[in-house]
């Protein structure tokens, strides 16, 4: 009886570290201002303790008690492995799909691609880093291919003529132009995304080549269709914007010849983490409507 609610108590110590939504919002602030605020390593440790503590045998004692520890004991110590499988970036990933997309008004979702504007830049600076540190690697010169001085996201009305060449950013770039915004804004837009510019050209340009197959195997994917939900998309910008994303989606969601199966082989771990906060974080600094749901 005593092994039993000792190992509840330990069990439950692991949900709240995997679950800290379950927890106080303060703890679930920490998750993401924190590059994943909880410790994997005390994950980890917690994890290992609960195994010491389901293998506890009583060495003499057949009794059905120590049956019933012992299957349940391997039932939660399964569960606790599933849980540890995934990355904490895969948590900030989460986090931004579950963003009040759907309340966006039309000015939100216009600073959202005015922002997005800026990780498209980022993401073709990695992708160069990435081809530098990679010369010889054809996979990365296929997704090169697709990303950058390519036409497949023309044409597009005011953006890129039939068969234009251009990177995405610059696609981004153009798109922009497409609605003017006040001077103000622009400028607030401006000092967010310079910001976000500047933080992640400060990480290690390894970790940023090792970013690109988070993004491009499923991540970005999940973000965009989140975006989608938003309700405003009538105007020149936004009708551009979501060609981008529209397309994007196309490109990456082949589990075999997409943008994805291209860098999947850079096997992304949570190094990665702190580019993924840094692009959520920028998110919704731009668009605060997005976090009402919490609020």
């Amino acid at each position: 009886m005593i092994l039993r609610i000792c190992f509840a108590a330990i069990s439950k110590s692991i949900f709240d570290l995997l679950h800290p939504s379950y927890g106080s919002r303060r703890q679930s602030e920490l998750h993401y201002q924190g590059f994943g605020g909880i410790s994997r390593a005390a994950v980890i440790q917690n994890y290992r303790l609960t195994v010491a503590m389901n293998t506890v045998t009583l060495h003499d004692d057949r009794s059905a008690d120590s049956v019933s520890l012992s299957r349940s004991g391997l039932k939660a110590q399964q569960s606790a492995r599933h849980n540890l499988t995934g990355f904490a970036y895969e948590r900030v990933i989460d986090e931004i799909c579950n963003l009040d997309w759907a309340s966006l008004a039309q000015e939100d979702l216009i600073n959202v691609a005015w922002v997005y504007y800026y990780f498209s830049t980022q993401f073709r600076e990695s992708l160069e880093i990435a081809r530098d540190l990679h010369p010889d690697d054809d996979r990365l010169l296929q997704l090169d291919h697709g990303e950058r001085d390519t036409d497949n996201l023309s044409p597009w009305p005011g953006v890129a003529a039939t068969g234009e060449r251009m990177h995405h950013d610059e696609f981004m770039r153009r798109t922009l132009e497409l609605t003017e915004i006040s001077k103000s804004s622009r400028r607030r837009l401006e000092d967010i995304g310079q910001s976000y510019l500047t933080k992640i050209s400060e990480m290690d340009g390894k970790i940023r080549a090792l970013a690109l197959a988070s993004y491009e195997d499923g991540g970005l994917e999940k973000v965009f269709r989140a975006i989608l939900k938003a309700q405003n998309w009538n105007d020149p910008l936004l009708r551009a914007f979501r060609h981008f994303l529209d397309e994007h989606i196309r490109f990456d969601s082949d589990p075999e010849q997409g943008h994805g199966a291209l860098c999947r082989h850079l096997k992304p771990d949570d190094r990665v983490l702190p580019l993924w906060a840094e692009f959520r974080q920028m998110l919704v600094v731009a668009a605060p409507r997005l976090t009402r749901r919490w609020m």
